[in-house]
C-alpha cells in the first residue's frame, strides 16, 4: 500500500484517478468498436461480380456515421481522462503540502546535522549513509530526481523543511556541571 494513502483527503484523489482509469480504457473501447466497423474492404479478385463496387460504397455509408459516432465518444472520454488526472494532480499535490505542514520538524542528531548540511551545500551526496538518507526523505528534508540508473547520477534536492531544521537553532550541549554564573547564584547568601 502507498504511503500516500494514509494522507488525509487521499480518498478522493483516488477515486479520482480510478474515474481517469475507468473513462481511459473507455477511450480504448470506443477506437476498438471504429475499427470493428470500418467495413475492412480490400481489394476483391478480378473475378468478382460487378456489383461489388456498389455494395462497397453502401458499407462505408453505413460504417462512416458509426465510425464518426464512436471516435466522437472517444474523444470525450480522453477528455475525461485529462481532466481527471489534472484533479488527480493537483488534489496530490495539496495533500502532500497539507501532510507536509502537519508532519513535526524532527530533531536531528550531530551527524544527521552535518550530513543534511552537507546536502545543502550541494557536496556529501555519496557519502551519506543510507539508513540516514531513508531518513530524511522520511521527513522530507530531500527530494530526489529521476537518475540514469539506480541510485547513481540521481539529483538530490534539499527541501524547505530542511532548510528550517537547519536554521532552528541547536540546543547546547550540557556538561553535567553548572556555569560559573550559576554556581555563584546558588552561593549567594550562604556563609561557610
Amino acid at each position: 500500500m502507498s504511503e500516500y494513502a494514509t494522507a488525509p483527503g487521499s480518498r478522493s484523489t483516488l477515486d479520482t484517478l480510478t474515474a481517469a482509469v475507468g473513462s481511459a480504457a473507455l477511450v480504448s473501447t470506443h477506437l476498438a468498436q471504429a475499427i470493428a466497423v470500418n467495413p475492412l474492404v480490400g481489394a476483391s479478385l478480378p473475378s468478382a461480380a460487378v456489383d461489388e463496387e456498389a455494395i462497397r460504397q453502401a458499407r462505408e455509408t453505413d460504417a462512416r456515421s458509426n465510425i464518426v459516432e464512436c471516435l466522437a465518444e472517444a474523444l470525450h472520454d480522453l477528455d475525461l481522462t485529462a481532466t481527471c488526472c489534472s484533479y488527480a494532480a493537483t488534489g496530490i499535490g495539496r495533500n502532500l503540502d497539507q501532510t507536509e505542514a502537519a508532519m513535526p520538524l524532527p530533531k536531528l542528531n550531530a551527524k544527521q546535522r552535518a550530513a543534511l548540511a552537507s546536502l545543502a551545500k550541494g557536496a556529501g551526496q555519496s557519502s551519506v549513509h543510507p539508513a540516514t538518507f531513508a531518513f530524511f526523505e522520511k521527513y522530507r528534508l530531500v527530494q530526489v530526481g529521476p537518475g540514469t540508473s539506480g541510485c547513481q547520477d540521481q539529483r538530490v534536492t534539499v527541501t524547505d523543511r530542511a532548510r528550517r531544521v537547519l536554521a532552528r537553532s541547536r540546543p547546547a550541549a550540557s556538561t553535567g556541571r553548572p556555569s560559573p554564573a550559576a554556581h555563584a547564584a546558588a552561593s549567594d547568601g550562604r556563609t561557610r
